[in-house]
């Protein structure tokens, strides 16, 4: 058994896993092979709240200029490339409308690294605001002297903001907010009640609250602690359900994620508190951190954890690579590698010169993958889609396989 890998991923964001390449053969030795002369390939992905992201430039520079505009993949490949140091940057989106940390990245290419894949992780600037007044009967807060409110605003993901509105003309603001359904909530010495909202990207929207038309979130009872804890559990971007969520501090509560990934926590009093992720299927699901801790006090009433997971890397692929029935090791001084591009990520590639021919790439994730072989210099692929865990043999016959221009 052997591994021969000439493949470097630069990750901007979350970390996914890369496929280790295992070949079984006979006839080859364990020399490092360089890779042939403008061979190499930099593939950029662009992506904008985890999703695709089109019609941008990506510039490739290392002293000549190339460019490429991404796909409807989010994607755009640099092939034939010599060795040597590039930058890598993204230009021509919206910069009012998205974010990204960082637009530009150096990446080496050598003869031991061939490909290099560069993400590049974007989010939607949230620039949505929602402004009115509270009222009470027609009377503003300032009108209602000894009674203390608050309005809370609840986003669909991330920590609820309250603001007192004690003493004033009941006026709130809540800006930079994202897309999606807001809830909205009113206490008035303990009686809460509530109402929600859409918003649309970059939306401004007035919403004035009378409080008595308001529906009835329910009325707390003197004392009643009124701190609140939500776990926001996904996994390659989408909610978790069915997961176990455990807080504790001396006392231990547990809740279970509903079809929104979300688990809360109501009536928390002050203090400090572990909340720990269980019960998730480990063989669909991986998480780098399972526990985190939170603290309320007098100045922070609610606090949110998010839980971020990938689908687990339990697939594999396995076959064995032929030419005209022929196995590379019957075919004497020619080159045969075979080569895996997921669809997020590095792709890997193996040497199979000299060899039976048969390859093992493990583990993988769901998705649809590319396969290509090469033989000197003619490239042939294929594509096959995985599921969840699958563990596909796929033989390829050479001279079946599409060919690449």
């Amino acid at each position: 058994m052997f591994f021969r890998q000439g493949v470097l991923a630069t990750r901007l964001g979350l970390v996914a896993g890369l496929a280790a390449l295992l070949f079984a053969g006979c006839g080859s030795d364990d020399d490092g092979r360089a890779l042939g002369p403008d061979s190499g390939q930099v593939r950029a992905e662009v992506t904008v709240d985890g999703q695709p992201f089109p019609g941008v430039t990506v510039t490739l520079n290392d002293g000549g200029q190339f460019s490429q505009t991404t796909g409807a993949d989010g994607t755009a490949n640099f092939e034939n490339l010599a060795n040597g140091t590039y930058t890598v940057s993204i230009s021509g989106f919206d910069t009012n409308r998205f974010l990204f940390t960082r637009t530009s990245v150096p990446v080496t290419l050598d003869d031991t690294v061939g490909q290099v894949t560069v993400q590049f992780q974007g989010a939607t600037v949230p620039t949505g605001r929602v402004t009115g007044q509270v009222t009470f009967n027609g009377l503003t807060p300032a009108q209602l002297p000894g009674e203390t409110i608050t309005v809370t605003l609840v986003p669909p993901t991330g920590s609820p903001v309250t603001g007192d509105l004690t003493g004033t003309s009941g006026e709130f603001t809540f800006g930079q907010l994202g897309v999606g359904t807001f809830t909205l909530r009113v206490a008035r010495n303990g009686q809460v009640r509530q109402t929600t909202f859409a918003l649309a990207q970059g939306e401004q929207l007035t919403l004035d609250l009378e409080f008595s038309q308001l529906p009835d979130a329910g009325t707390l009872p003197p004392g009643t602690p009124t701190g609140q804890v939500r776990a926001e559990v996904t996994a390659a971007g989408q909610p978790v359900v069915g997961a176990t969520v455990t807080l504790t501090n001396g006392v231990q509560l547990t809740q279970t994620t509903g079809q929104d990934g979300v688990a809360v926590f109501d009536n928390v009093p002050n203090g400090t508190f572990t909340v720990t992720l269980a019960a998730f299927d480990a063989s669909r699901f991986s998480f780098t951190t399972t526990t985190a801790s939170v603290t309320l006090n007098d100045q922070i009433g609610q606090a949110t954890v998010q839980f971020q997971g990938l689908l687990a890397s339990t697939g594999a692929l396995s076959g064995r690579v032929t030419f005209n029935g022929q196995a590379p090791a019957q075919i004497p001084n020619e080159t045969v590698t075979i080569t895996l591009v997921p669809p997020v990520g590095s792709a890997v590639t193996g040497d199979l010169t000299g060899t039976t021919g048969e390859y093992q790439f493990s583990p993988l994730q769901p998705g649809t993958f590319t396969v290509r072989v090469a033989r000197g210099t003619e490239l042939r692929q294929t594509t096959v889609t995985l599921g969840q865990g699958e563990q596909r043999v796929l033989d390829l016959e050479f001279s079946q396989m599409q060919p690449v221009p």
